[in-house]
């Protein structure tokens, strides 16, 4: 493999892939010399870049996944990207104290715990994607939002627990900073929450301001919903998107009631008078 790594680097290769399904295999310091690169994905890989190593000034596209990394060298690689795009990483350790700093970034998939999160230094992101793992919510770092993305146009949530007080929390915090969303896609989680923090029936119209409104948002999403919580947040978005055209809704299978649920909510209030809501399995 290091043979192999070293011939590639002397080709100029512009984009590179190295999966692997078990062992992890520590990278060769020559990789870290493919200045050319404009797109690298690394899968059960061990990443420590040389002390040298002062970034790729081309890559645009970036995904770690099932690696050893540690978080300064992950903080320092994507640093060291300026033109980077898209980056995609999954966390499978422990919770990570995450800050990106990429100025041009625009589309951010993360996978994992995180115990905090500081996308302050992203202000171009136009697209969030974000699955949380289990112990993502252990404390309530994470529904720090410290700048407004004015560009952030579409958020998939993935692994949100609507009983959970510091979720809900996030959700919310990200949603008033993201002025003009247009499209919008959570799923719950598929385990159960280790806190007692719940969330009452009232959170949303309590916490919320009472001016807040959806100005863009044209499409939301919601599968797999589990509880009456979930259904409140539902509310909460049908009442406040004057322009929202399409309301897709998924009960959990679990959900007792789901023809009562569905009679309730063509009942909510809507803000938009043209707004399709489609009920699928």
């Amino acid at each position: 493999m290091d043979q192999w790594l070293l011939f590639l680097s002397r080709k100029d290769i512009k984009e590179l892939v190295l999966m692997l399904d078990a062992n992890r295999l520590k990278i060769p310091s020559c990789l870290f010399s493919c200045q050319k690169l404009t797109s690298l994905k690394l899968q059960v890989l061990d990443v420590k870049p040389p002390l040298r190593f002062r970034g790729f000034p081309c890559l645009k596209y970036l995904n770690l996944c099932s690696g050893s990394f540690t978080i300064e060298d992950i903080e320092n690689l994507i640093s060291g990207c300026p033109l980077l795009e898209k980056f995609t990483f999954t966390n499978v350790g422990d919770p990570m104290c995450f800050a990106i700093h990429s100025p041009n970034l625009k589309h951010l998939t993360l996978n994992g715990d995180f115990s905090n999160l500081n996308l302050e230094h992203s202000p171009l992101l136009d697209v969030l994607r974000m699955d949380f793992g289990a112990q993502a919510w252990e404390s309530s770092v994470l529904m720090k939002v410290p700048v407004t993305y004015d560009r952030l146009k579409f958020i998939d949530l993935q692994g949100i627990n609507y009983e959970e007080r510091n979720a809900v929390l996030y959700v919310l915090h990200l949603i008033l900073h993201s002025p003009n969303l247009q499209e919008l896609e959570i799923g719950p989680a598929d385990f159960e929450s280790s806190h007692d923090k719940a969330v009452d029936l009232e959170f949303w119209e309590r916490e919320c301001p009472t001016d807040f409104t959806f100005k863009h948002l044209k499409f939301v999403e919601m599968f797999g919903l589990p509880n009456k919580n979930c259904v409140e947040f539902l509310k909460y978005v049908l009442g406040r998107s004057p322009v929202l055209e399409v309301m897709r809704v998924s009960p959990h299978g679990a959900y007792n009631g789901k023809m009562n649920m569905a009679n309730e909510v063509l009942h909510f209030r809507r803000a938009s008078p043209k707004v399709d809501i489609t009920f699928f399995d």
